[in-house]
This record gives C-alpha cells, sequence and structure tokens, in this order.
C-alpha cells in the first residue's frame, strides 16, 4: 500500500487531504473521479491509512506502526473495500455492485471503532446497481460517527445525481508523462 508521499502526479489533492485531516474538516463522504489507472484507490487507501495510522508524520502515514502495517496487509478493520463480486463472493461477471454488499456495508459500520475512523471505500462506484446506489443514499448521507466513505470512480457522472450531490469530489488527472517516466523507470525497469 501507499502513503501519500508515494502517490505521483497528485500532489494538489494530497495536500487538500491532508490539510482536511490535519484541520479535522474532511467530508465524510467523498468521490475520487478520474481517468481509470491514476492512483484514485491508491490515494483512498493511503487517506484510511492516515486516518488510522498511530504516528503521523509531517500530515502522513509512518508506515511503520501495527496500524499502517495491518492497512497494507489488507486486515485492518477499520478499512471496508468494496468491489463487484457475486453473491458467492466471486468476482461479477458482470462488473456490478449488488445490493446484499451494500447492507453488508451498513451492518460494519454500525460497529463503533476503538480508535481512528472506519474508512469504507467503494471502488467502481459508478457499477452499484440502481437498487444498491438507492439503498446507500442514507448512509452515504449521514454515516456513523468515525466513518469516512470514499466513492471512487473513472465514471462519474454514471452515478445517480443524488450520490454525486452527497459527496465532496476530490478530481485526479491523467498522470503528466515527466512524472510517469521515470518513476516507471525506477519501479518497473
Amino acid at each position: 500500500m501507499a502513503a501519500f508521499r508515494d502517490i505521483i502526479g497528485h500532489s494538489r489533492q494530497m495536500d487538500v487531504l491532508k490539510r482536511a485531516v490535519r484541520d479535522n474538516r474532511l467530508s465524510h463522504s467523498l468521490l475520487f473521479s478520474g481517468p481509470e489507472g491514476v492512483g484514485k484507490a491508491t490515494a483512498a487507501i493511503a487517506l484510511a491509512r492516515l486516518l488510522n495510522c498511530a504516528e503521523p508524520v509531517d500530515g502522513d502515514s509512518c508506515g511503520g506502526c501495527r496500524e499502517c502495517a495491518s492497512m497494507d496487509a489488507g486486515t485492518h478493520p477499520n478499512l471496508i473495500r468494496v468491489v463487484p463480486v457475486d453473491k458467492k463472493g466471486e468476482p461479477a461477471p458482470d462488473g456490478l455492485i449488488r445490493i446484499e454488499q451494500v447492507r453488508d456495508v451498513q451492518a460494519a459500520v454500525r460497529y463503533r471503532v476503538e480508535r481512528g475512523k472506519k474508512v469504507v471505500v467503494i471502488d467502481g462506484a459508478d457499477r452499484l446497481m440502481p437498487a444498491a446506489a438507492n439503498a446507500f443514499l442514507k448512509t452515504l448521507e449521514e454515516p456513523p460517527p468515525d466513518t469516512v466513505i470514499i466513492l471512487v470512480s473513472s465514471r462519474a457522472p454514471e452515478l445517480l445525481p443524488t450520490i454525486l450531490s452527497r459527496c465532496h469530489r476530490v478530481n485526479f488527472r491523467p498522470i503528466p508523462a515527466d512524472l510517469l517516466g521515470p518513476f516507471l523507470e525506477a519501479e518497473r525497469g
């Protein structure tokens, strides 16, 4: 997983999120929108990591505490990730997020957190089935205390207008080639 400092090409967005966390002004419902593959889901997990880090450093997660390690392993109880799956929990062939998944999220966010914040990341939010999207509206509008919901979408205009109106939008753009090239060379050869 990544910390804000590891995300390239979106320094403005990361600065806005860090300031919102620092000033305790982070919206409870966010929409990370932009082209496919630019790091929206990575940024969502980095935000979840910061919100639960035991020892934040300079407005970012430390990367060394037990909370960060648990986030990196995908086992932290305060992180709920939703991706399209079928009724058996297998990747959904139709790529849709079903109402059962939304109900599971609603049940999970009812439980209080010991520390940090419960963060729900719905990756591919534009693939919420209409019944699932409608069922999620109340939770999105008034999530339980200490809960942040992050919708991630590369096709935000396909979301219901009622969902769009309940989220603070953070727009991501394509990563500039002058940043992406050196990063790919260093990371992938």
